[in-house]
């Protein structure tokens, strides 16, 4: 089973995204679509967009192999800053139901990210993913401190 599963580049960009991404609604956008398995078995799947604009070429790398942040700081030469991230438990759908291998209403966590980098001295949004992980392959720990 391939670990990753890449588009081209496509224009199809929503309010939100181009609200996300701080770019015009008319922006081409790449979309990176990737399972993420264990033991050969689908554990989460993730979708990223980047604005084409910063990201010229970047559908010619095999991401099955590559890192997607390593292409982006090496290759584009892009510093990753920071994310914002949130968190909310849902139910699989249809659409994920066929990436994981799992049955319409199971329950899922989903994070939605906002990746930003430094280009020309400058932080930006450069990446917007939202990742579905099955909860019952995953755990999470988190400490607060005082």
């Amino acid at each position: 089973m391939p670990n990753s599963i890449s588009t081209i580049p496509t224009s199809f960009l929503t309010l939100k995204l181009s609200n996300e991404l701080n770019i015009e609604i008319d922006s081409k956008l790449y979309m990176l679509k990737r399972i993420y398995y264990a033991n050969s078995e689908p554990i989460c799947l993730t979708t990223a967009y980047l604005p084409y604009k910063y990201f010229e070429g970047i559908e010619k790398y095999n991401f099955e192999y590559e890192s997607l942040y390593n292409i982006i700081e090496k290759k584009y030469l892009y510093k990753i800053v920071r994310s914002k991230l949130r968190l909310e438990a849902v139910s699989a759908d249809e659409n994920v139901c066929k990436y994981l291998n799992v049955k319409k209403g199971t329950p899922l966590l989903l994070f939605r990210s906002i990746t930003y980098g430094k280009i020309n001295n400058k932080e930006i949004p450069i990446e917007y993913f939202k990742t579905y992980y099955l909860t019952n392959k995953i755990q999470y720990t988190l400490e607060q401190m005082r």
